[in-house]
């Protein structure tokens, strides 16, 4: 028995946290914070925030198929076609951080650096958790780890065609609950951190440099910062399996053959 490997929806790995920025800036925290304030990622109520994450579940779905042939006298070509196909799936999260940058910071004094460097250190913290427990939850998912599919027709091209979709189908059907666990892990970690509030990431904007650059302090601390992640969003390639080729007698032959596979 031989078998050929291709991929119906294969997609490849990046690196599972990716960080981008947008710019704020201000001659004091305070000011740094008002422009936090316009300028930060907004959720569906228009909210800002200082930071987000956006979680997105990756997967990758690699097929064997074999295709055989036997005489039947009721086909055209007197041949009926069997294609099996036996598909392995493999899950994963990526989740992209958007943080902000004070293009001011190098020209503050030395305090007003620091509560910049601890409140920004503590958002990434509390936004990399959103991908931390996003990850938890797909492992809690428990998900599909494969699939195999079988069809039958006098047409070889015809059979691919309906066992290919008998392996989508429970693919598609997982991809969906996993993405769903994925965004209900969300809530319940801004609830436990109180949005990022119980990991320090507050920005204390009572911190002023004075002309001779000694530390001053007015006003009143900032709200917590950290935003809810944006629902999880689910990607493959939305390859398909390789057309066949009939053939006028029975054989057993790798489904399909190499030179068919993208």
């Amino acid at each position: 028995m031989i078998g050929a490997t291709f991929s119906i929806c294969a997609v490849f790995f990046a690196a599972e946290v990716t960080e981008t920025s947008y710019d704020v800036s201000g001659a004091t925290l305070a000011d740094v914070w008002k422009d936090i304030q316009a300028k930060g990622p907004r959720d569906d109520e228009g909210k800002a925030w200082p930071g987000k994450a956006t979680p997105s579940l990756v997967s990758d779905c690699s097929v064997k198929g074999e295709a055989t042939s036997g005489a039947h006298d009721p086909c055209p070509d007197r041949l009926m076609w069997t294609v099996t196909l036996t598909a392995t799936f493999t899950w994963g999260v990526e989740t992209e951080i958007l943080l902000p940058r004070w293009t001011g910071r190098d020209r503050a004094c030395a305090a007003a650096q620091r509560e910049w460097d601890r409140f920004l250190a503590a958002l990434r913290t509390h936004e990399t958790g959103h991908h931390d427990e996003a990850k938890k939850a797909l492992a809690a998912a428990v998900p599909l780890a494969g699939a195999t599919a079988g069809a039958h027709d006098c047409s070889e091209p015809v059979a691919g065609s309906i066992a290919r979709a008998a392996i989508e189908g429970p693919f598609q059907a997982e991809e969906k609950r996993i993405a769903e666990a994925i965004e209900a892990a969300g809530d319940p970690y801004d609830e436990r951190t109180g949005h990022g509030a119980n990991q320090e990431a507050v920005l204390d904007t009572a911190i002023a440099c004075a002309p001779n650059d000694r530390v001053e302090r007015h006003g009143t601390r900032s709200r917590p910062i950290a935003r809810r992640p944006t629902p999880p969003q689910s990607r493959t390639s939305g390859g398909t399996c390789p057309d066949t080729r009939g053939t006028t007698s029975a054989h057993r032959r790798a489904w399909p053959s190499p030179s068919d596979t993208p």
